[in-house]
C-alpha cells in the first residue's frame, strides 16, 4: 500500500509531495506498525505529512481506516 499521499475525503485537495529523504513517509509507516494494539484492530493506515487532516490537527476517516495526522 502506498503512503506517497494522504487520504482525503474532498476530492478536489492536493497532495503534499513527499520531503526527498520520505521523512514523512517513514513517520506513517512507523505509525501504522504501533497502531494495532492500541486500537484493538489491524485494518489502520496512518497517514502524517503536511495537509493531512482534512483541516483538522487529525482525524479519523472510518470508511478508509485511516488515521490521517498533518504534520504542520
Amino acid at each position: 500500500m502506498s503512503l506517497s499521499k494522504h487520504l482525503n475525503a474532498d476530492p478536489d485537495a492536493a497532495s503534499t509531495p513527499l520531503p526527498a529523504d520520505h521523512a514523512w513517509l517513514r513517520m506513517s509507516a512507523a505509525l501504522s506498525a504501533h497502531i494495532p494494539p492500541i486500537a484493538g484492530r489491524e485494518d489502520l493506515l496512518v497517514v502524517i505529512e503536511p495537509g493531512a487532516g482534512g483541516g483538522a490537527p487529525a482525524c479519523f476517516i472510518r470508511e478508509r481506516a485511516t488515521i490521517e495526522i498533518d504534520g504542520t
